[in-house]
């Protein structure tokens, strides 16, 4: 089972993390919530693309 990526999508989910993480250290979010944010986001991000598949 091969993926199939795109560049565009890849780096708009790196700069919507970066600016989310950002986010959450300017207000004071301890790393570890900050972590269990970014595994809860990319997992559903996975989920919903693989509900998405024929």
């Amino acid at each position: 089972m091969g993926g199939e990526g795109q560049i565009r999508g890849t780096l708009i989910g790196v700069v919507f993390l970066g600016i989310l993480v950002n986010g959450m250290t300017l207000m004071n979010i301890s790393e570890y919530w900050q972590h269990v944010v970014q595994g809860t986001l990319i997992l559903s991000a996975v989920l919903i693309n693989r509900a998405n598949q024929p």
